[in-house]
């Protein structure tokens, strides 16, 4: 077994299936199938279990992520402390992030970052649903910086810095809603709302206030991303609730305004900065968490 045959292994288990490994590591399938061949022909044992979903580790396979996993990190880590003191010419940075923050926070600051370095390659992963992924993405070795909700603290996760980011009736400009100082949640009985799916935690985070008041919201739209939400609050049939944060842009042209919730919890959500507890980072990468906090 060499590093490549190993990174590709890894490749599978992250993508769950040869096809996905292969389009991201720009190989053929046949090419990611050969090196798989090769690391069950080594160890004597079928690391995969093919199903409907997908390709699921095997018992044998589990037992070798678990230390293929921290050898290639190890040796990804040693390849950026080299860069880093060549001069920082090369490295690579895993950012996994909710959907939130990325207009606001992220984006500005990894092109702030590349400024100053325009060699390192940065890789951003949206995460549009559960709060968990980003915590998944951390602590499976996807990822190397991670910003969600400040909602169960981790113990496994180094919480760097928080990001006040409070919720809003987020509406426009010509919505009766628009001209309030803010909004309660009796407020919004009967108008129509856009919402996430109830999956996502900017929605749980939304649900979990609705219930402990008892009001009924009613839900006239659901999507599964920010956008569509914020186009359905433009025509003025309705009102999204989404971060203050998400809106930016469409407050600087004027399409949208955010009215503050008088919820207190709303009003005091917060998103962390966080990295892996048990993970020394790149010099590059820690380069790149001061820029976050400068646009803070």
């Amino acid at each position: 077994m060499n590093l490549t045959t190993i990174s590709v292994f890894l490749s599978v288990v992250d993508h769950g299936s040869v096809r996905r490994a292969a389009e991201a590591a720009n190989r053929t399938p046949s090419a990611v199938s050969r090196h798989v061949a090769a690391i069950e022909t080594a160890i004597g044992a079928r690391l995969f279990e093919r199903r409907p979903s997908g390709m699921v580790l095997s018992p044998e396979g589990v037992a070798l992520e678990a230390f293929a996993r921290p050898l290639v990190h190890k040796l990804d880590l040693a390849a950026a402390v080299i860069s880093d003191i060549k001069g920082l010419r090369a490295g690579l940075i895993r950012v996994s992030a909710i959907e939130a923050v990325v207009t606001r926070l992220v984006h500005p600051a990894i092109l702030a970052f590349r400024e100053i370095h325009p060699t390192i390659r940065i890789v951003t992963e949206v995460v549009s649903r559960d709060n968990a992924e980003v915590s998944h993405a951390l602590l499976g070795g996807g990822a190397d910086v991670g910003l969600m909700y400040k909602m169960n603290a981790n113990s496994d996760l180094d919480y760097r810095f928080e990001v006040p980011t409070p919720f809003a009736v987020i509406a426009a400009p010509n919505h009766p809603l628009a001209h309030c100082a803010q909004v309660s949640m009796t407020d919004l009985a009967g108008i129509p709302v856009a919402a996430l799916t109830a999956t996502q935690a900017t929605r749980k985070l939304f649900d979990g206030v609705v219930q402990a008041e008892g009001v009924k919201i009613n839900y006239a739209l659901t999507v599964n991303g920010f956008e569509m939400a914020k186009q359905f609050a433009m025509t003025g049939m309705g009102v999204c609730l989404l971060p203050a944060f998400a809106i930016e842009r469409e407050k600087r042209a004027g399409t949208l305004v955010a009215v503050p919730l008088s919820e207190p919890s709303l009003r005091a959500t917060r998103t962390a900065v966080c990295v892996p507890r048990d993970r020394e980072l790149s010099p590059i990468t820690e380069k790149f968490i001061e820029t976050l906090r400068r646009f803070v």
